[in-house]
């Protein structure tokens, strides 16, 4: 039984990858996710350039209080952060057109989509946060770690092996279960998108059940899309992850979703 729920898993996971594939290169989707995906960096580390600059221009005048660097970048977060949902729901238009749901091209300004409501401008301003609060703990439990276990000054050889063994079993286990809960996560960003009418209540249930057979492949897709990353940028400095590996995480992620969100569908 484990077998055929593993084989089942395996296939699901391919047709998956198929369906990013294909609607990532459907059409212009490709070039024009990798352009609207540039200018919103763009407009992202521009932003937050250009107003470091005017605090550092004016504390060369007037005495600027030390809170006021905080204060300006919690308010460039809450201006920003809805365009990244705007991007997310951008990508599922053009998915959904691939397949046929919609007619017509999808056009960039529904990047901008997010802004026209009060209520999506706050989800985008909670469920960021929280999709990536494992990975934000593992962060900085690797920080930690470094600081208060070091892998330097070890007495001999013996004693270096066994503790950098603890060390790197440790590390894959807080990985492994840093996946785990970002898989039950994951949902929360496509529904806040997807779905605007559903109190977080509802959300919160609709995430239990679109991942009630869906954590091992989640799992599986981000070990992939990390291992690609780390590929990339080792082997062309980033530039194959920009150009591809980050596009298509980004489809797999919203077709694994849209595949659980169908098969869930009597629950939403």
């Amino acid at each position: 039984m484990s077998r055929s729920r593993h084989t089942a898993t395996i296939r699901q996971l391919r047709t998956i990858r198929a369906d990013a594939r294909t609607a990532l290169f459907y059409s212009s989707n490709w070039i024009t996710v990798i352009l609207v995906g540039f200018a919103l960096m763009l407009l992202l580390w521009g932003a937050w350039s250009v107003s470091d600059r005017m605090l550092s221009i004016a504390s060369g005048f007037i005495e600027i209080p030390s809170i006021a660097g905080t204060v300006m970048h919690v308010l460039l977060y809450l201006l920003l952060t809805p365009l990244i949902l705007g991007f997310i729901s951008f990508c599922t238009d053009l998915i959904r057109v691939s397949r046929g749901d919609g007619s017509g091209r999808v056009p960039p300004t529904v990047v901008f989509s997010v802004y026209t409501s009060g209520r999506s401008i706050i989800r985008a301003w909670l469920c960021l946060p929280l999709q990536l609060l494992p990975w934000l703990i593992y962060a900085v439990c690797v920080v930690l770690g470094n600081r208060f276990f070091p892998l330097t000054g070890l007495g001999g050889i013996v004693s270096a092996s066994v503790y950098t063994t603890v060390l790197v079993f440790s590390a894959v286990l807080l990985l492994l279960t840093c996946l785990f809960f970002s898989a039950l996560l994951s949902p929360l960003t496509y529904l806040c998108v997807t779905r605007p009418e559903l109190s977080f209540r509802a959300i919160a249930s609709a995430m239990r059940s679109m991942t009630r057979y869906t954590v091992l492949q989640s799992v599986l897709l981000q070990l992939s899309l990390l291992t690609a990353l780390a590929l990339s940028v080792l082997l062309t400095a980033g530039v194959a992850a920009f150009l591809y590996v980050l596009p298509i995480g980004l489809f797999e992620y919203l077709c694994l979703c849209e595949s659980s969100a169908h098969r869930t569908d009597s629950a939403l």
